[in-house]
């Protein structure tokens, strides 16, 4: 059958009804938009039963008062025929100087002598007013000064042009220039110490030469301070600032409060309500900075550099009493249940063609729409619900979020089906992974050329709808490539088959195209996949199916992973808990990182070219932070362990997320000590001890990912290292079986669940029967290390030798678990004592006078010790 016939058919079965019906239809709304761009209302209202004719001429009046109209949009997918009625949704858009309305149209139609007239019409509630905000505006003045105070800023500004915004009757927007000052300083301890590495200041302060500001009117009425002059005040080129003002606005408006609309592409601004609000300014030596104060955020301020594209600030302010604001969380509007991704991706092209099915149900009352985050790169074809009707969306490119209106809000507990059909070129990152990277120096290192031939996708390309918040959800994905590349992603393979190009007529091309098909059971925070030229080259079907490939970049695979994979398994099921996925996949690969990536069921080792010296031909050995790769074993450890912790247990917020990276090093560590026993230990505990004390002056293990912005090996040492030394002290204080039973608590109680630090605080408090708040607030919450000056005595007593040790923690009180050894007929002897206070004082008797005294001499307490 020519592929002409082959289309027409298709789309016979496609509509219930004829093509001439449908063409009817369209040339009904079209005759509908033609009246109300011309504002003929009896033309318009022509078109309507005689019992509806009077009121929609008056109702549509009203908002011709108002507005004209944008568009009338209408699809023939959205048709619904009953008998001789028909349903369709039409959406409108009115337009006038300052505002944009959107509405959904729900009509009903019935056939009357020959033509389609309407006989119902109802507005959805989705219908959504926006602003089309513009600087300037026909407002501007030059006034004296003007004041702005804000949580810990202030801003002032002499002798200022002030260009207002063109909506009347209300102010949201604002850019001031001129000479001005601006002075933030937080009220948050831990967020001065960070300026104050940052900055060499605890406070931020320069001249500034703008600012632009977003706010509400109550913001505006109360916070804005403007002193006008009493007089006229100086002359202005007014046409040249105009220009400048024009420059900065368009600079600054998208960043704030704004969405692109999917049907006339223009970026329209919501306004902010109550104290929320965004101040832009430029410092002549600090450069651009916007502040960012969100009242019901779990963290109200946010203070953002551009330059170095960096959170320089995050946090709630303190009382005067040093006591935070409360927060009460909100739950998330929705939750997802399951997603169906059909993926066509051609790796030659980077061309990706895809369909997302999301099942998610509502858990707020009349929820109106839900937010993704998606790739500003993919165009987005059309949404539709599961009626089978196309739904509105607006988005947010610079901020990769979605925004999907229902046509009729949902209930709580109301589910709802969702097609988002997508394509667009997307690249996967230079960089992915967890970077154990090999550093270069100079140009006197040269790489061994290698193809990049390998194409992974997760969680931070945003190539699917995704949720903005971690959401546990079942799946089913498809991928469809060329035959010289295979896929691999989520949950257990279901199988390959090759595409005959007759099931789907759009898909003509894709003959001869693989289809793998991956099913997850068990639910899954993210959906990933990699596609290249793949070989499997070992597999194991029980009692956990493993498969192991190898790009074709690799020319020597390390061989047979499958058997120590079974020990890893085994190691860490007995530790933590089941395995908690159906099957697990390895893809080994050449990249410009060393190291690896997990994802949820499949994992990736990667390995960079070897590099040597341009003269000597030196190898250049590798220098990071959290490598330990001279123990065979490590990445492929450590990357295993994230199957339970950060896929199986996932963190809540930026503060929790040691539980990945902590939890799953501290676990490859477990495991390389069990392989290469104590003198593995001690080399390990050595190097992080060293690494902590280097950088612990960063922060915190709550400030999370917010480390890497700052110094990336601090990052690492902190959180990955610092963590695990840390898990090795509350493993010596709970003892090894206590221990191990609350990490499998912990894992139990939140599998495929979100948790918090204070969550794994309650698991290891039930467990072990003891108060652990001093020693999590001490090695958690603080950036400072022990300080502690220990001193001894040995006197006869009886025939015995009294060893009297005396420990001072001169500084922050911590608790500890320290480890005393020496010697005795030169006999190695060790003991381990616990500290918890300022001054404790431990005595030990000996049969023979100890020699050789040491304090903390595996450095597995991070400090300073002065003995």
């Amino acid at each position: 059958m020519p592929r002409i016939q082959i289309l027409a058919a298709a789309l016979l079965i496609f509509f219930p009804f004829s093509l001439a019906q449908a063409e009817q239809i369209e040339n009904l709304t079209k005759s509908l938009q033609r009246s109300l761009v011309e504002k003929d209302i009896s033309r318009y209202a022509e078109h309507f039963s005689l019992r509806l004719r009077k009121g929609e001429k008056s109702s549509i009046q009203e908002r011709l008062d108002l507005y004209s109209l944008e568009m009338l949009s209408f699809s023939n997918k959205n048709i619904k025929m009953t008998g001789g009625n028909a349903d369709i949704i039409v959406r409108a858009v009115f337009k006038n100087d300052f505002s944009v309305l959107f509405e959904t149209w729900e009509l009903q139609l019935s056939k009357k002598t020959g033509s389609w007239l309407i006989s119902n019409k109802k507005i959805s509630s989705d219908s959504s007013t926006m602003f089309n905000i513009k600087i300037p505006s026909e407002r501007f003045e030059r006034v004296k000064s003007v004041e702005i105070e804000s949580v810990d800023i202030r801003l002032r500004f002499d002798d200022a042009i002030l260009f207002f915004d063109n909506i009347p009757e209300i102010e949201t927007a604002l850019l001031i220039m001129g000479d001005g000052h601006v002075r933030f300083s937080p009220s948050h301890s831990r967020e001065k110490h960070i300026l104050q590495h940052l900055t060499k200041n605890t406070y931020l302060e320069d001249e500034i030469e703008y600012a632009f500001l977003r706010f509400s009117q109550d913001y505006f009425n109360r916070k804005i301070k403007i002193i006008r002059y009493v007089e006229e005040g100086p002359s202005v080129d007014i046409t040249k600032e105009k220009s400048k003002a024009y420059s900065l606005f368009t600079k600054h408006y998208s960043r704030s409060f704004t969405v692109e609309n999917s049907i006339t592409g223009d970026v329209l601004s919501i306004l902010p309500s109550g104290d929320q609000s965004v101040i832009e300014f430029k410092g002549k030596n600090i450069g651009i900075y916007s502040y960012i104060y969100l009242p019901r955020g779990e963290e109200k301020v946010n203070l953002y550099e551009w330059e170095n594209d960096r959170i320089i600030s995050l946090y709630t302010p303190q009382t005067k009493g040093g006591e935070m604001q409360m927060f009460f969380h909100i739950p998330n509007d929705y939750d997802i249940e399951h997603y169906q991704a059909e993926v066509d991706f051609n790796p030659d092209t980077s061309y990706l063609a895809a369909k997302a099915k999301i099942r998610l149900f509502s858990q707020f009352q009349n929820l109106r729409f839900t937010r993704f985050r998606f790739n500003p790169d993919l165009s987005i074809l059309r949404i539709i619900d599961g009626k089978k009707r196309e739904l509105f969306f607006t988005q947010d490119k610079l901020r990769n979020s979605l925004y999907v209106y229902f046509i009729d809000p949902l209930k709580q507990n109301e589910t709802e089906e969702l097609e988002i059909y997508y394509r667009g070129k997307i690249l996967p990152a230079d960089h992915i992974g967890e970077i154990f990277y090999s550093r270069k120096y100079g140009d006197d290192y040269v790489s061994t050329p290698f193809s990049q031939d390998t194409y992974f996708f997760g969680k931070s390309s945003y190539w699917y709808p995704e949720s903005p918040f971690d959401d546990y959800f079942t799946s089913e994905i498809k991928i469809i490539v060329p035959p010289e590349y295979r896929a691999v992603s989520n949950g257990k393979p279901m199988g390959r088959v090759t595409m005959n190009g007759m099931e789907e007529v759009e898909r003509i091309d894709d003959i001869g195209n693989y289809i793998y098909t991956f099913k997850s059971d068990k639910p899954l925070k993210s959906l990933s996949f990699i596609v290249g030229p793949l070989e499997r080259i070992e597999e194991e079907k029980s009692p956990i199916p493993i498969q192991v490939f190898r790009a074709a970049s690799v020319s020597s695979p390390r061989e047979e992973i499958i058997p120590e994979m079974k020990v890893i398994l085994g190691f860490f099921s007995n530790a933590f808990g089941d395995f908690p996925f159906e099957h697990l996949s390895v893809v080994q690969r050449l990249w410009t990182t060393k190291g690896g990536l997990s994802a949820a069921s499949f994992l990736i080792l990667q390995n960079i070219p070897r590099t040597y010296h341009r003269f000597n031909r030196e190898m250049q050995v590798s220098n990071s932070t959290v490598d330990l790769s001279r123990w065979n074993g490590y990445f492929l450890a450590h990357e295993i362990a994230h199957q339970w912790w950060g896929h199986g247990v996932t963190w809540e917020s930026y503060q929790d997320h040691w539980i990945s990276e902590g939890l799953s090093q501290y676990a490859a560590i477990l495991y390389l000590i069990e392989k290469f026993g104590d003198s593995a230990a001690s080399d390990i505990k050595q190097k992080f001890s060293r690494q902590i004390q280097k950088f612990s002056k960063w922060g915190p293990i709550t400030l999370g990912t917010r480390l890497s912005y700052y110094d990336y090996d601090a990052y690492q040492a902190i959180i990955y290292n610092k963590t695990a030394l840390v898990f090795d002290m509350l493993k010596d204080l709970m003892g090894k079986e206590l221990f191990f039973k609350g990490l499998k608590t912990f894992f139990s109680r939140f599998k495929y669940r979100t948790a918090k630090t204070i969550d794994f605080i309650h698991s290891m408090e039930e467990t072990s029967g003891r108060e652990l708040d001093s020693f999590f607030n001490g090695w958690f919450d603080n950036y400072d290390l022990p300080r502690v000056e220990v001193s001894h005595s040995i006197h006869e007593e009886k025939g015995s030798h009294i060893l009297k040790l005396r420990v001072v923690q001169t500084e922050i009180i911590f608790v500890f678990p320290l480890l005393v050894e020496w010697r005795e007929d030169g006999l190695l002897q060790q003991k381990k004592v616990v500290v918890d206070e300022k001054i404790e004082e431990f005595k030990f008797q000996l049969p023979v006078k100890p020699k050789k005294i040491r304090i903390n001499s595996d450095n597995a307490v991070p400090g300073r010790f002065k003995h």
